[in-house]
């Protein structure tokens, strides 16, 4: 077998509204079997921008529609907006080394000893 990464162009339609902030996407049976997947596993999909997200079945009437269901945070992740078409493919998770936390806005901060309000509800282990 070649090492060469299977992709698939899909059409990004919107989500149930139960998988919203969930970071859930739909495949349909043939799209998941193509790139060897199966229900609970991680895609990276890309369009301007990459994301990745965890994959659900998707409805009866979606299979073979070429269609990728996902909500406004992913579609935001990925840098595209609903028709638009993305690449998605199977990835192998790796354990995080480090997290940034940033602001999605400025933030204004009045009270001295921020630093230290920080550090104790954000504790960082050894």
């Amino acid at each position: 077998m070649s090492g060469e990464k299977k992709e698939v162009s899909l059409q990004v339609q919107d989500p149930d509204p139960t998988h919203v902030g969930r970071n859930i996407v739909t495949l349909d049976r043939e799209t998941k079997h193509y790139l060897n997947i199966t229900s609970g596993d991680i895609v990276q999909i890309e369009g301007s921008k990459k994301t990745a997200a965890i994959v659900w079945p998707a409805r009866n009437d979606d299979e073979g529609k070429k269609l990728i269901r996902a909500d406004p945070f992913i579609r935001h992740n990925a840098g595209v907006a609903l028709n638009e078409k993305v690449k998605v493919s199977k990835v192998v998770p790796q354990e995080g080394k480090k997290v940034i936390l940033a602001p999605v806005e400025e933030v204004r901060i009045i009270a001295s000893g921020y630093d230290r309000i920080l550090k104790k509800v954000f504790w960082v282990g050894p």
